[in-house]
């Protein structure tokens, strides 16, 4: 690069700094980065982007009443299975945070299992605004076996329509 080519970069520089249009166009661009940060951590502070248990029935219940979004498995520790799907969850909740992701143990819930009709597991139900949307039955939508792979699974919740925005955090 020459002297008048590195000259001719810092004229550029110079006048874009001075110019009013641009510094304001690059306050919006910081202030909308600022938010877009603010919105993840406040998701993050609000369990989205982690795959956690929730042990209460009643909490349980709050949480699927205020989560715009959510994914509850319903699952038993005993059942390899359920761990399986756990694992997927797990790796899952880490990218999309527009859904949060949950499980809670049948044994701690069992007026919603009765409610809900649940009698084989893994269950995976997804809520849409409080709304039943869609539920998975053991993994006969995943090709009916357990070593289905985490977009497999990905591609289930995405025709259920609660996966639309992939996050990097």
């Amino acid at each position: 690069m020459s002297t008048n080519e590195i000259s001719d970069d810092d004229s550029i520089f110079n006048e874009l700094e001075d110019d009013d249009d641009y510094q304001r166009l690059v306050g919006q661009r910081k202030q909308q980065m600022k938010e877009e940060y603010d919105r993840i951590m406040a998701m993050k502070a609000s369990g989205y982007g982690q795959y956690e248990e929730i042990v209460s029935e009643k909490d349980l219940m709050t949480t699927i009443a205020k989560t715009p979004n959510i994914v509850v498995h319903f699952c038993h520790p005993q059942f390899s299975t359920c761990k399986i799907l756990d694992f997927h969850l797990q790796n899952i909740a880490q990218e999309y945070f527009e859904v949060r992701f949950v499980r809670s143990n049948v044994e701690n819930t069992p007026f919603l299992v009765k409610k809900l009709g649940i009698k084989v597991l893994p269950h995976l139900i997804v809520y849409k605004d409080a709304k039943l949307v869609d539920r998975l039955v053991g993994f006969d939508a995943l090709g009916n076996s357990e070593k289905f792979e985490t977009k497999t699974l990905v591609k289930w919740l995405e025709k259920t329509g609660i996966l639309t925005e992939k996050i990097e955090s």
